[in-house]
């Protein structure tokens, strides 16, 4: 039997990878479209005013 720290520790890395994996593909690619259009929106603001 495996300590309860060892455990939570490993569990936790493999969440982590998963979380990683899984979410960092389609946020990553979210992100990137926010910040492209985020900055379009801003410096058409500002050709605007």
């Amino acid at each position: 039997m495996k300590a309860p720290a060892e455990v939570a520790g490993a569990m936790r890395e493999k969440v982590g990878l998963w979380h990683h994996a899984v979410l960092g593909s389609g946020l990553d690619a979210r992100n990137k479209i926010l910040q492209k259009t985020g900055t379009v929106l801003w410096k058409t603001a500002v050709e605007i005013a």
